[in-house]
């Protein structure tokens, strides 16, 4: 169901364009796919500073 706005010169237009509510489902799926990309980004840092670094750079020291 569309909603529709009438204006004064008796033309409807739609009340919400449906672009501008496209374009905002696309930012915020990306939004929220670079959100997850950083985490797991985060997490890999982790991993190797606790991990890998103290194992591979400071006992074959």
């Amino acid at each position: 169901m569309k909603y529709m706005l009438i204006t004064q010169n008796n033309k409807s237009k739609p009340l919400i364009n449906i672009d501008y509510i496209h374009v905002l489902y696309k930012y915020l799926f990306l939004h929220e796919q670079i959100y997850q990309l950083i985490e797991i980004t985060k997490d890999h840092i982790e991993k190797f500073i606790v991990y890998w670094f103290p194992r591979v750079y400071l006992v074959e020291r």
